[in-house]
């Protein structure tokens, strides 16, 4: 061995490792090392079985010595042109605590299924099939020696298929799933069909000749919508009520819509929509001799019918404002107003039996719709009839820069969008006018975001926060009362070795990269497992988030103010040629307390390479040490050692 080029009469004996040109079975050399919670273990050895060059299969294995265990099939698959996908099947059984000791022993079997399958867009243009399958039982993530697993608290899983019929529909199946790992509630979308026609325009000439005529523009297409529904906890989806949990149904549309040019600057819109929703139960309320709700699902097939219609007139204003003077040249303001009607029938009418009412034992009447607890639900009850208008606005301004001496003028972005809406409800007796609000949200220097949401009411509000229909301005002189706002904030700030440097590359210094704030969305210790940059000697970003709530309090008559903030900081630097330095930590001062904090070293050593990875403190306080070959195909040559965060906690005996 040579230490910084000086020979030692130190010796470490060698190998060479014949490299074959074709697919080779072999074996899997596992890992070893100690788990506080389950002892000294053997890890992911096994075979590799290379079949041909379209898939491959690997049968791996843990063992540890208080006897927990745990086998793992993984596959992959490939076709040029036409597919490809693999498969990752586990399960293991977990033993914690003292054998003997009721109150500290627990067994676990837990399992994990994924399944990735893309077609290729060669294969078929017309159809395509995918899936994305993750399953897994409820302790898995807690048991899990998996780093990249135990961050996740919420599973989907989604199998889908496309496809064009004719030259007129087109096709799509699904089946769709979600688990929440912490409350075990599990939804399940099996099957869900959609089909939807292209869009017509029924009144168009074959040959025509000229403008369009305004009929002609009149579009029409269909949608069909079914799908079954499961809502339930995991330990209750094989049982045999389960079937009176699903909710299904079809829904059908026909939207008809028309658009128009008015007087030259003007878009008029008007659209017509008919839906229709099959159900087969509906619900029916009653008051028992107790004074008590019962809810009776009544079996049966039962559909309902709805039809809306809408019209809207928008334009767009441009107005430029120019300076001759100072480095303020012009202010281009663009203002986007619209107006709109929407109206619908009465549906909660008797003759229809959508809607149906109760009393309670204090002569109450109670309305409620039959289709409530249906999959599509029903129609709204009662008539409306809604004139709205908001107006949308966009400022910027250009300025010259005063150390450029050419004639280009630099945008800089004010206000990126405020809307003011508003709507008048012809079909209510009282109270038509709705809240007005506000949104706003703007970029300032690149890398602070502004947003801005605001709500106000026109009338007076009692101290129980009920409206009454008498305008602000009678009684107050005001024209509107806060209702509810909020403001926030983001700044997302980098800085690097060319941040300050006059001839720094375009870009660099500048350029925002965001942070996420939690464990589940960044994790440096996964990161750091692939690439390590030496390009930039150092890089320190930071990412500031702010978030400020005030709502009106209306038995106090005041306002209720709330503010909530974080930080969070990461960085890297090059401390030599071969080390480098990861640092991410942060926060929350709400809470008052650190967020995910990690720290990474790595050190490249040749044709080998060191990384360290330790997490200080937190649920996830853990530390991992490895030295490996560079290279992928030696992958197994390595020495590692780690401490799982499953070691903060837990007994282990022989």
């Amino acid at each position: 061995m040579s230490i910084e080029d000086v020979p030692t009469p130190l010796a470490l004996p060698f190998a060479f490792f014949p490299l074959a040109h074709d697919r080779t079975s072999g074996l899997l050399l596992p890992s070893y090392g100690w788990m506080n919670g389950r002892g000294y273990y053997l890890k992911d050895g096994g075979w590799y079985f290379a079949f041909n060059d379209y898939v491959d299969l690997a049968l791996i294995g843990e063992l540890y010595t208080n006897l927990s265990w745990a086998l793992e099939a993984q596959s992959n698959y490939y076709r040029r042109y036409k597919y490809k996908g693999n498969f990752d099947i586990r399960y293991g059984v977990t033993k914690t605590g003292i054998r003997g000791d009721t109150n500290t022993y627990n067994k676990y079997g837990d399992f994990k299924v994924t399944w990735r399958h893309d077609q290729d867009a060669k294969a078929n243009p017309n159809s395509r099939f995918s899936a994305n399958v993750n399953l897994i039982s409820r302790n898995y993530n807690r048991n899990t020696t998996n780093s990249s697993d135990y961050f996740n608290s919420t599973t989907t899983s989604s199998v889908s298929y496309t496809t064009s019929i004719g030259s007129w529909f087109n096709l799509a199946l699904s089946a769709r799933e979600s688990y929440n790992i912490q409350t075990g509630l599990m939804n399940i979308q099996l099957p869900s069909l959609s089909l939807s026609s292209n869009t017509f325009y029924p009144f168009r000439r074959k040959m025509p000749s000229g403008a369009y005529r305004w009929y002609e523009n009149i579009s029409m297409s269909y949608v069909l919508e079914g799908a079954n529904n499961i809502n339930s906890q995991d330990t209750n989806l094989l049982k045999k009520n389960i079937l009176n949990q699903m909710q299904y149904g079809i829904s059908q549309r026909v939207p008809v819509q028309s658009t128009l040019k008015v007087l030259k600057y003007f878009n008029w819109t008007n659209s017509m929509a008919y839906n229709e929703r099959w159900h087969w139960s509906t619900i029916e309320k009653n008051i028992d001799s107790t004074g008590a709700l019962v809810i009776d699902t009544v079996r049966g097939f039962r559909a309902n019918r709805d039809v809306s219609f809408n019209s809207s007139l928008s334009t767009r204003i441009y107005g430029m404002f120019n300076f001759k003077y100072g480095p303020l040249k012009a202010l281009r303001h663009v203002v986007n107003p619209s107006l709109s009607f929407n109206f619908r029938p009465d549906f909660g009418s008797d003759r229809f039996g959508y809607w149906k009412s109760y009393t309670d034992t204090t002569g109450y009447v109670h309305r409620y719709s039959i289709f409530e607890q249906s999959l599509y639900g029903g129609p709204a009850d009662g008539r409306s009839g809604q004139i709205g208008f908001s107006i949308g606005n966009n400022l910027e301004a250009k300025i010259k820069p005063l150390r450029d001496t050419s004639d280009e003028l630099k945008k800089v972005m004010l206000i990126e969008n405020l809307t003011l809406s508003m709507n008048y409800d012809i079909a209510r007796d009282s109270l038509n006018w709705s809240n007005l609000n506000v949104s706003g949200r703007t970029t300032l220097f690149k890398m602070l975001v502004l947003n801005y949401s605001g709500s106000f009411s026109p009338y007076e509000i009692d101290s129980l926060g009920n409206k009454h229909n008498q305008f602000l301005w009678n009684t107050q002189k005001k024209l509107f009362k806060l209702n509810q706002s909020t403001w926030s904030t983001q700044l997302s700030w980098s800085l690097n070795n060319n941040t300050f440097k006059k001839d720094a590359p375009k870009g660099q210094g500048t350029m925002v990269t965001p942070i996420m704030q939690t464990p589940y969305d960044y994790n440096p210790a996964l990161m750091m497992g692939t690439y390590a940059d030496f390009s930039v000697p150092w890089n320190v970003s930071l990412h500031y988030t702010m978030s400020y709530v005030s709502a009106y309090d209306a038995a106090r008559f005041n306002i209720n103010r709330n503010i909530t903030h974080s930080v969070t900081v990461s960085g890297n630097f090059s401390l030599t040629e071969n080390w480098k330095f990861n640092v991410s930590t942060g926060y929350d001062f709400t809470n008052k307390g650190m967020s995910y904090t990690s720290i990474d070293i790595y050190r490249d050593l040749h044709c080998w390479e060191m990384r360290f990875n330790w997490v200080p403190f937190g649920y996830y306080k853990s530390w991992n040490f490895v030295i490996n070959i560079k290279a992928s195909s030696l992958h197994d040559v390595k020495y590692e050692k780690r401490e799982n965060y499953q070691s903060n906690q837990g007994y282990y005996v022989y």
